[in-house]
């Protein structure tokens, strides 16, 4: 009677009933027999000592024919055999012990309570049943509405969700399995996850799969080349989870999503760009951006070579923290003139190049624009530093013949002087436009041509001479370039053509101005070419008359203009190679060429490479070698 007394104060603080006085118990028997939950008092071996009318009525038979007896032999196999063990447990541990457990179809909550004697000893063991089924039922509908819900969302999805355990065998797969890679989840499911994966990525598989399950709860992202149905392989974006400690999961979650379409673009941008690096880097002219921070962006090959500077060394600079720009306040002013949508004019860039002097670069800057603003300048350059020290300085009122069968040189010169602010007027047999060939600046311009329809042509020497004349005395220091003069030998006759040059010549002297005459001497007769030597000037450069060579020098100077004419840069090496000679040898041979100043030598980065100078390629023409 004692022990059901304790359980008595046990279950009235569970359901806070409060206790008549603590040692009235009269109705004691009668109160416990009505209480809703089922009791029961057993000894440590679980021989049932005493329980209530509501245990009695749950197991189907009379108090007394249940008390003396096992309580395991009331209760199914597997409810008999756990309960006997939480029933040791509590014997032991001295403390009570709750489970829930299902019995006879229906949920049992269950506390086990030890009951001792005066030195401490568990004697009994006393229990409270209540019946929860109803209460699992309700938490079985909402559970079962949530699974539901997410089911729903997960068969919806596009992406896949995944749950393998952690041999790497697939538990789960939801529908988009289907969609994604043509398998039905069904087909996949107990089967390896390695099965699908490109052969290239399996080791990465295996690194990731290893390192996910050392760390429970940890995110993981990966890409994957995984196989589809039809053959071909996806690249397929994962994120895993680990949830092996999880009991409702008990695996990894593998999240997934195809991003074959994004990769694929990706790698076409990556490709697009390297085949633009190629052409930029790849060309002889130098090429470099600049944006509104004036943080330079791309530094092609050839401004390496020309400055020793490489693009892993400047790129993300601004123009001062690169420090390699001589007037860097005019190209800063041209850079805000563009922002402000103003007039704007650069003249030619001076460079510092590591480890040699100063270079001068002729430049043509066009703006790359976004929504109308413009966001970034692109520059193209030529190095026109030995041009400009091919020849000395050019003198006002003095006309000048420049022999050259292209004309490419000679509309450097002529746009160099026109960014020394020099007044040009060009005039050509060719088509085309001005601004086709001049980025920045303009010149006046005429074309040499027998359709008089065009008031712009000039049609007979009369026309060129007032167009020329008229010209010089508008503008300040004009200079004149005047290409193609043996059209107009072909229209009239030599004579003639010379008269009006010597004319033109007497106004360029007057009004102090330039007149360059580019001509082919392949297209006149050797006495024409002698007289135009004879009236006109040549560009200054260092004497050659009294140069003399060897034949392996000329031979080598002439390897040196083939290669620089190719783009080809060309070393010391090169030349040791190309006549199997020594180093020593090819030294002295270079130094012969470079003292006499029929080459330059020009350090680009770590290595030297050769140039033939105006007066080389001269000398070679003046022995008809070119």
């Amino acid at each position: 009677m004692y022990e059901q007394i304790l359980v008595y104060d046990f279950i009235l603080e569970e359901w806070s009933i409060p206790k008549k006085t603590k040692n009235s118990y009269e109705d004691l028997e009668l109160l416990i027999d009505s209480f809703p939950g089922a009791m029961i008092i057993t000894d440590k071996n679980g021989i049932i000592l005493d329980l209530n009318e509501p245990l009695a009525i749950i197991l189907l038979k009379p108090k007394k024919d249940l008390i003396g007896t096992p309580a395991i032999d009331h209760l199914e196999d597997h409810a008999a055999k756990s309960r006997f063990e939480i029933l040791q447990k509590v014997v032991q541990k001295k403390k009570p012990i709750t489970f829930v457990d299902y019995e006879r179809k229906r949920w049992w909550k269950t506390t086990a309570i030890p009951l001792m004697d005066n030195k401490g000893d568990v004697v009994k063991v006393a229990g409270y049943i209540e019946d929860i089924t109803e209460e699992k039922e309700k938490e079985k509908k909402r559970l079962l509405n949530t699974e539901e819900y997410y089911q729903t969302l997960i068969e919806q999805s596009v992406d896949l969700i995944s749950i393998v355990d952690e041999t790497g065998q697939i538990k789960y797969h939801s529908p988009s399995l289907k969609r994604m890679l043509g398998y039905d989840p069904k087909e996949r499911k107990n089967r390896s996850m390695r099965e699908h994966i490109h052969s290239d990525d399996i080791e990465k598989l295996q690194i990731i799969f290893k390192r996910s399950l050392a760390h429970p709860d940890h995110t993981i992202n990966a890409n994957f080349r995984v196989k589809h149905k039809d053959g071909g392989y996806r690249n397929i974006e994962t994120i895993i989870n680990n949830q092996i400690d999880n009991p409702l999961i008990q695996g990894l979650i593998i999240h997934a999503r195809d991003v074959t379409d994004r990769e694929r673009s990706r790698v076409e941008i990556q490709n697009q760009k390297r085949y633009l690096e190629t052409l930029m880097n790849s060309t002889s002219e130098i090429i470099f951006t600049i944006d509104k921070q004036q943080k330079i962006g791309i530094w092609n090959k050839a401004a390496e070579l020309n400055t020793g500077v490489k693009q892993k060394d400047i790129q993300g600079k601004t123009l001062k923290q690169a420090a390699i720009f001589d007037n860097i306040s005019e190209i800063e002013e041209y850079i805000t003139d563009i922002g402000l949508s103003k007039p704007a004019f650069l003249p030619q860039i001076v460079v510092k190049g590591q480890g040699y002097g100063k270079r001068l670069w002729d430049v043509s800057p066009s703006v790359v624009k976004r929504d109308g603003s413009p966001t970034e300048l692109v520059f193209v350059c030529k190095d026109i530093t030995f041009k400009d020290e091919s020849h000395g300085k050019l003198i006002p009122g003095v006309s000048y013949i420049i022999s050259d069968t292209i004309l490419d040189p000679t509309r450097d010169l002529f746009k160099s002087l026109l960014k020394q602010q020099w007044n040009g007027f060009y005039i050509s047999r060719s088509n085309e436009r001005p601004e086709q060939v001049f980025t920045d600046i303009i010149p006046h311009f005429s074309v040499i041509s027998s359709d008089r329809s065009n008031k712009d042509n000039i049609s007979n020497l009369n026309d060129l001479y007032e167009k020329i004349s008229s010209f010089i005395r508008e503008n300040e220091k004009p200079v004149i370039l005047l290409d193609r003069i043996d059209y107009l030998v072909s229209l009239f006759s030599f004579h003639d053509v010379l008269n009006t040059l010597y004319r033109i010549a007497d106004i360029i002297k007057q009004k102090q101005g330039l007149l360059l005459l580019r001509v082919n001497k392949l297209l006149f007769t050797p006495e024409q070419y002698a007289f135009l030597q004879e009236e006109f000037n040549k560009l200054p450069s260092r004497e050659i008359q009294h140069v003399h060579l060897r034949d392996d020098e000329y031979s080598i100077l002439q390897y040196i203009y083939e290669q620089n004419q190719k783009n080809s840069l060309i070393s010391q090496k090169h030349i040791c190679n190309q006549y199997s000679i020594s180093k020593v040898t090819s030294q002295k041979r270079l130094e012969e060429l470079l003292g006499k100043g029929l080459i330059i030598s020009k350090k680009q980065g770590r290595s030297k490479f050769l140039y033939a100078t105006e007066k080389g390629k001269e000398l070679l023409q003046r022995h008809s070698i070119l």
